[in-house]
């Protein structure tokens, strides 16, 4: 009976760490694209030590590049600054992609 107590506790917080990492920055770091079609679309490249890169592409080029950091507001929410303005990008992360507005970002 200890014994399956013991696997029960261990159980509950495996499934509780792995919820919290779900929460964690590091899920926000990685390239997350918004495509209108193959040629134009945006980058976001979300880097664990803080920093961006928001990245504007038409025809297939880069045609904007903006660097900037970022953290994670009070409600989850990611917060990019560019670098020079200090009010943020608010991307809303829902359903595994990220939101700025109607726009849609996919992890890549």
């Amino acid at each position: 009976m200890k014994r399956l107590k013991a696997v029960i506790l261990l159980l509950l917080i495996i499934a509780t760490l792995g919820l919290m990492a779900g929460c964690s920055s590091s899920g926000f770091t990685g390239t997350w694209k918004n495509e209108r079609d193959s040629f134009n679309y945006k980058i976001l490249t979300v880097k664990l030590d803080g920093s961006f890169l928001y990245e504007f592409y038409k025809s297939g080029a880069v045609s904007k590049s903006m660097p900037g950091t970022w953290e994670i507001d009070d409600a989850g929410n990611l917060e990019a600054y560019i670098t020079g303005d200090s009010n943020p990008l608010v991307f809303v992360y829902k359903d595994g992609a990220l939101y700025l507005g109607d726009n849609e970002y996919v992890k890549e």
